[in-house]
């Protein structure tokens, strides 16, 4: 059998005891392997002939090296088809409110008209919600219903938090499984503990730094600082109620640099081995001020902050990989306050993003984005991005940003350059990573 090597491959050198590696990845099935510099050469060379029998077993294996007749944007399309249109999982976010105690100066809800920051979540549309969930779960079956709370902060409006997960549970038991995003300063002890009985019991909370950094960026509306009442919160929720927690932290380049700092206090607390980190840059936001100035910086490798959080025992999320955006994705909700669909978070409040309302849609009908069918990739115009090898990671980009940047949702949002620059210290950070927690690579 004739073969040629993959088009969905990234590598990258790595020096290890005196050796000269190098690593591979395989962007579509994610397979990832480590080879002698020799045999980098005869793949370079398209010299399979070259490469011993055991390390072709592991190429073949690792998708690397594939039988001539595959055709792989069809490989391509049935990956991101099986990611798109499965509903085994259905990934309902809902909006307990517009409103936040928080004043962070790179929100991305920044921008909306200001009377939408009055809006909180009724007892009437959380009704209809439900009602819909219910509907949603007899037509499609799924293993799981994932629901996850959001906002604005959606800790000011508890008590619908409290009804919603107290129906759910007992219509769906098990099979519901919840989490939150919140900025942490509201729950204590007593609320914390209260949601987790309810199953509410995972989290992800922002810290974006050491004290000092944290309370300049993440700050009460009043001015007051932030950063020793969630830090007591994380530590109650996690050592006290055992729930699951990511601490997310904004990187950019004023806090970049303190980021060893962070990782000390949260040592320091114990919360090391009881914490997940997602160490992420800030994205520009759909309010121009601050996205010219996000825009403007010198963008930051993430993958080096990761390896070092790693070699210092953190658990660390992949933030590298972009995923499939929500837009294309048939199991994604997100529900505002006032009963609105949208397809992704980020574009929440946003009118021309609006795919409908749970207050005039038959519940049992299943809601689109009017543009969810049109993937950019898959323009037989783009021709480039098909055979790019970082397609797999990104396929096409985020819908939102592309508006944001290009002017439309249709357009593509090309992180190319970006994924170029980051390439080696991903490569390596994530070998580290494997190796650091005795996975075999």
């Amino acid at each position: 059998m004739e073969y040629k090597f993959t088009n969905y491959c990234i590598n990258s050198p790595l020096s290890f005891d005196g050796d000269e590696l190098w690593i591979y990845y395989n962007t579509l099935y994610r397979s990832l392997i480590i080879l002698p510099k020799d045999i980098h050469l005869s793949l370079i060379n398209r010299e399979f002939d070259r490469i011993d029998q055991q390390n072709i077993k592991k190429l073949i294996d690792g998708f690397f090296i594939i039988p001539k007749f595959v055709d792989e944007r069809k490989s391509a399309i049935e990956v991101f088809a099986r990611q798109a249109y499965d509903m085994t999982v259905i990934d309902i976010s809902i909006l307990t409110t517009y409103d936040c105690n928080f004043n962070c100066w790179y929100c991305n809800q920044k921008g909306l008209k200001n009377e939408i920051y009055n809006l909180y979540l009724s007892t009437e549309t959380s009704k209809r919600i439900l009602q819909w969930i219910f509907n949603l779960d007899k037509k499609y079956v799924p293993k799981d219903i994932v629901i996850g709370f959001f906002g604005g902060e959606p800790t000011l409006n508890f008590d619908q938090i409290f009804f919603l997960s107290e129906q759910l549970k007992s219509k769906l038991h098990n099979k519901v499984k919840f989490w939150m995003t919140t900025n942490g300063f509201l729950l204590e002890p007593v609320i914390s503990r209260k949601l987790c009985d309810i199953g509410i019991n995972y989290f992800q909370i922002t810290i974006d730094g050491p004290q000092h950094i944290h309370d300049r960026r993440r700050v009460q509306k009043n001015g007051g600082p932030t950063f020793n009442k969630i830090l007591s919160n994380v530590e109650y929720l996690c050592k006290e109620l055992n729930a699951s927690l990511t601490v997310s932290v904004n990187i950019d380049q004023e806090n970049a640099e303190h980021l060893s700092e962070l990782l000390e206090v949260l040592e320091s607390h114990s919360l090391k081995d009881l914490i997940k980190l997602n160490i992420a840059g800030i994205i520009p936001t759909r309010n121009e001020k601050t996205r010219e100035k996000i825009k403007s910086e010198k963008p930051l490798s993430n993958c080096d902050l990761i390896t070092k959080a790693t070699l210092r025992g953190f658990q660390l999320l992949d933030v590298f990989d972009d995923g499939l955006c929500p837009y294309h994705s048939k199991h994604t909700f997100v529900i505002d306050p006032t009963g609105n669909f949208f397809k992704c978070v980020a574009s929440v409040g946003d009118p021309k993003f609006k795919s409908g309302s749970i207050m005039n849609t038959p519940a049992d009908k299943f809601l689109y984005m009017n543009h969810a069918g049109n993937i950019p990739w898959l323009n037989n115009n783009i021709t480039n991005c098909s055979v790019c090898s970082y397609l797999p990671l990104c396929w096409g980009g985020c819908r939102n940003q592309a508006n944001l940047q290009q002017g439309s949702v249709d357009s593509l949002y090309c992180k190319k350059d970006l994924f170029l620059q980051n390439t080696p210290d991903y490569l390596r950070s994530l070998v580290i990573r494997k190796r650091f927690n005795n996975k075999t690579v």
